[in-house]
Parts: C-alpha cells; structure tokens; sequence
C-alpha cells in the first residue's frame, strides 16, 4: 500500500509442506515431447485445513543442429495449477503489520477528511475510506480473513471489522 501511508507487512506462516512429482520425455529425431506432474500438500498453522495442489505441464520442442556438436532447443508448453481443498483462517492484523505501524495509519485516518488526497476521491470511494477508518479506529488489532477454495477466487471483505484474538 502506498496512498494514503506507505507501509509493508509480512507474516510468518509456519506448516509443513510436502510434495512429488513425475517426469516424462520422449523424443524422435529432431522433435521432443515432455510432461511433468507434481502434488503437493501445505498445512499451514493459521488455516484449518490443509491444502492440497497439483500442477501438470507439457512441452513441445525442436532440437536443430548449429553446426559441428552445437545444437539449440525450441519449445512451447502449457502449465495448469489447481488446488483441491476448501480451506478458512484469519491472521491477525498485529502478526502481519507492527503496533507502531498501525499506530501511524491510526493518526494519518484521524484528520483524513482534511486531506487532498481525500478531498478528490467520489463520494462511494469516500464512503470506503470513512468505513476503513471506523474500522481501524474502534478495534485493537482486527484481523484479516481468507478462504482458500478450489472452484472461486478469494473475495474481497466488505463492510465489516472483526477483532478476533484481542
């Protein structure tokens, strides 16, 4: 995040983490074919479930002699990843940001109505940064909600706070 205050964060996300994977090639004469096929399982200490994945990719290449013992590979490939779980957690906003970075976001969302920045957003964006301040400003240390689910992606919290773990 850069506007209206610049601040990073970083969580420590313990679990552990396995996988295997297969690997495949063919080649006649000049043309080669290869596939590989890996799973993996990650049970993360925030998340209740574990999360299981698989990724596949093949290739198609083209081997052509440069001259003497030199010779260059062309290929094309496709990748597809897909996660087999439905999994839920929260992270609480002070393991991803630092007290005193929640402090200075705190101050600077205080005065936010006086600001240029402010001042020049639309009325619903307005409405988003006055919800996000009312937020900030009545818990201690909300936190951030994800859902890992196979068939969506992970929609956006709207309009609500939680202060979990406080």
């Amino acid at each position: 995040m850069s506007t209206p205050i610049s601040f990073t964060s970083e969580v420590d996300q313990p679990g552990n983490y396995g996988g295997f994977g297969l690997t495949g090639a063919f080649g006649l004469k000049k043309n080669f074919i290869a596939a590989d096929i890996n799973w993996s399982w990650s049970d993360f200490e925030k998340l209740d479930e574990p999360v299981f994945g698989q990724v596949f990719s093949a290739r198609f290449g083209r081997t052509i002699k440069l001259g003497g013992p030199k010779r260059a590979s062309f290929w094309v490939g496709t990748m597809n990843q897909k996660f087999r779980s439905e999994t839920n957690g929260a992270i609480l906003l002070s393991e991803a940001i630092p007290p005193a970075t929640v402090d200075k976001i705190r101050t600077a969302l205080e005065n936010v109505q006086n600001q240029p920045w402010y001042m020049n957003l639309t009325p619903a964006q307005k409405v988003v940064v006055d919800q996000v301040r009312e937020c900030v400003a009545q818990l201690a240390m909300p936190a951030i909600r994800r859902s890992i689910t196979s068939s969506r992606r992970i929609p956006p919290t709207r309009g609500t706070c939680s202060s979990e773990g406080t």
